[in-house]
């Protein structure tokens, strides 16, 4: 079973890549971290982009919808 971990930032690109290493550092192996990012202009998305890692998927969501819609997002990306 794949676990998905859904996470939502907004200008943390000083924290953001800490927070991705630990996701995947996780010793479950069947592991999904998707970021949605809810348009960061502080270089978050790039800090986000530079995983290579297609456990990792990312979504820039823009500052479209609020938490509702960037959790909905997360939710089918998870689907996928």
């Amino acid at each position: 079973m794949t676990v998905s971990v859904i996470m939502s930032t907004y200008n943390r690109s000083a924290v953001v890549r800490t927070a991705i290493e630990s996701i995947l550092r996780q010793t479950y192996e069947d592991l999904k971290c998707i970021v949605i990012d809810g348009g960061s202009t502080d270089g978050t998305q790039r800090v986000v982009d530079s995983f290579d890692d297609p456990m990792s998927p990312s979504f820039p969501s823009g500052r479209i919808g609020g938490r509702r819609c960037r959790s909905k997002l997360g939710y089918h990306g998870s689907r996928w």
